[in-house]
């Protein structure tokens, strides 16, 4: 019986693969507790602070899910709402932008989870809940523009953008409320605050996979010399 090079290293990578998705994952929170107001003073602008930053440290692994909560949400017409994520790295996406038309929402608590099974409304008012993330078009989306300092678009459309990446580092949100003309004012805040919960996993060490691939290897030619 033959085994071709390509037939071990696909059971080399399966058997590495199902190693890494056994491993503890690791799920933490952390918060920044501070009020945003949105935006920081009138009715159009940035929100105050800009960005707002959780400082993430002692995570180990690589990143495998990420969830992000806002606690108290209110504002008078949260379809101005742009709100953008960045992770330590310089991974980028937008939370949500141009949800909820005019319709006044006050103390709502969000969670935005690639697998929550619905997205915020587009034109009824905001619930509390968990939620996709969604850039409606309209008031400059899903191509929206962020002032400095926020890092340029194009922005991803998915938490999963930081599945890979080291959590560790500064997390920044930058709210921006892009609509303060007479017939659309709107003013709000989160009044709580905002939270992340990181989901890590252990990366196996190159001698770990070494010694897979070496196992791997021999019960092979174990069973070549088994059936020979």
């Amino acid at each position: 019986m033959t085994i071709s090079f390509s037939r071990i290293l696909g059971l080399f990578g399966a058997f590495t693969l199902l190693f890494v998705l056994t491993q503890r994952v690791q799920a933490t929170s952390f918060a920044n507790l501070a009020a945003i107001a949105i935006p920081g003073s009138g009715t159009e602008g940035i929100a105050n602070p800009y960005p707002s930053i959780i400082n993430v440290s002692g995570l180990t692994g690589l990143i495998t899910d990420v969830n992000v909560t806002f606690n108290g949400l209110s504002h008078t017409s949260p379809d101005n709402i742009d709100i953008l994520l960045v992770g330590p790295g310089g991974q980028k996406m937008i939370l949500m932008s141009d949800a909820g038309g005019p319709h006044n929402v006050s103390d709502l608590t969000m969670t935005f989870d690639d697998e929550a099974l619905s997205f915020p409304s587009n034109g009824s008012a905001l619930l509390s809940g968990s939620f996709k993330p969604v850039n409606y078009t309209g008031n400059g989306g899903p191509n929206d523009v962020f002032p400095d300092p926020a890092p340029a678009g194009p922005y991803a459309s998915l938490l999963s953008i930081f599945d890979g990446t080291g959590p560790n580092g500064d997390w920044r949100l930058f709210v921006f409320d892009d609509q303060g003309v007479s017939n659309d004012p709107g003013s709000g805040s989160i009044a709580r605050g905002w939270s992340l919960d990181i989901a890590t996993a252990a990366v196996p060490e190159p001698s770990t996979l070494v010694l897979l691939g070496a196992g791997l290897v021999a019960i092979v030619a174990r069973k070549r010399n088994i059936k020979s």
